[in-house]
């Protein structure tokens, strides 16, 4: 993939960042590419119009008694304006943000080492119903539930698939769990777009702690030792990102963090601030062509390119298997949905030499060089 590169520089302000670099090496070209694309216009130079301006109705000049300089928060910045950007060039306006799954493999390493969760073709059903069991403060029988996994026909436990949900519902309330069977019902959804699930899966996270399956297939393309190895079932454990001038993903769409899934459901009002997937923790189930082959590879941490070009594997079924709680309503899973479309507008990737693409733009970069 080719694109212009952009000369890193020093930057005096966050608008300085979008519109006039503090160094001579960008060249007008490109910082025209990079503040006007997909048909958005360039800033004005009428400072009555310039949002940015002291003089702009937007910022009217203080009047008695007012604080001569108010220091007006930066307005928001869409995905456009940042693309063709370097990563390093937002570094100091962005903060990284994590949402994660409770209980994480990563911080409970014993918690997660039966071999029914290392195996290759169940491993990701026991992986959910250990997670459960801490989760719920329960014990819970691997050795049953394996049985249980391997009488359910169609290859269950072999990446996700349409009907997964309720095959785990099934093993959640048969006898695995000998003393108190946790609640909860395990649900499922079909997200196309890459960008859409990745928000999706962050917002159950935080709203519901869960960790979300995914069918889908990494290569280990840069991976010594992994070679001739692929991916069938993700899980995604922890997914950080990089959002300047938010606090958080709900900010980006102007959502309050008290936000419930429902009441976020009619509060999507605005939301125009570009952010970039940053990495995901995740524990990989694997089938292989060749090499040495390797069933189980727990938290390995991926870039946010690894994660969106993983999603469209040719294996990938970008299918999700998450647990909200009793209490969770199909207006809840709604309301996700909504905020997840539009994040997926917002949210940016750095490509392999660093220049922030919105994810869409990705993607299509990656359709048109497979079709050469």
């Amino acid at each position: 993939m080719t694109r212009s590169s952009l000369h890193v520089c020093t930057l005096l302000s966050f608008a300085t960042l979008l519109f006039t670099p503090a160094c001579g090496d960008l060249d007008s070209g490109v910082l025209e590419q990079a503040t006007e694309r997909k048909g958005t216009s360039k800033q004005t130079t009428d400072e009555t119009e310039d949002p940015l301006s002291p003089s702009s109705p937007k910022h009217p000049k203080p009047g008695p008694g007012d604080d001569p300089d108010p220091d007006p928060d930066p307005p928001p910045v869409p995905a456009e304006k940042l693309e063709g950007l370097h990563i390093k060039q937002i570094a100091g306006f962005t903060q990284t943000i994590s949402y994660e799954m409770s209980h994480r493999p990563s911080a409970n390493p014993g918690g997660y080492a039966a071999m029914e969760i290392r195996a290759p073709f169940e491993g990701w059903p026991a992986h959910g119903m250990q997670w459960k069991a801490l989760h719920a403060s329960v014990v819970v029988d691997l050795a049953a539930a394996s049985t249980l996994i391997q009488s359910v026909p169609f290859f269950f436990g072999l990446s996700v698939r349409t009907g997964d949900a309720a095959h785990m519902n099934d093993l959640q309330h048969s006898p695995v769990f000998p003393v108190g069977t946790p609640t909860g019902t395990w649900m499922e959804i079909s997200i196309p777009g890459a960008a859409q699930a990745f928000a999706f899966a962050a917002l159950t996270m935080h709203f519901w702690d869960t960790p979300v399956y995914v069918g889908a297939q990494h290569n280990y393309l840069n991976s010594p030792g992994y070679a001739g190895n692929f991916s069938h079932t993700i899980a995604l454990q922890e997914l950080s990102f990089d959002v300047p001038t938010s606090a958080d993903l709900f900010s980006v769409c102007g959502i309050p963090q008290t936000a419930t899934p429902t009441t976020a459901l009619t509060q999507v009002l605005n939301c125009n601030q570009g952010f970039v997937i940053n990495s995901g923790e995740t524990t990989l189930w694997n089938d292989f062509l060749s090499g040495n082959y390797v069933p189980y590879d727990p938290n390995r941490v991926l870039s946010g390119q690894e994660l969106v070009t993983t999603y469209l594997g040719t294996n990938a079924t970008q299918h999700l298997v998450f647990d909200p709680p009793e209490e969770a309503t199909e207006e809840d899973i709604l309301g996700l949905r909504v905020m997840s479309e539009a994040l997926a507008d917002q949210m940016l990737v750095a490509d392999e030499d660093g220049i922030l693409i919105t994810v869409e733009n990705f993607v299509a970069d990656l359709e048109s060089d497979d079709k050469k």
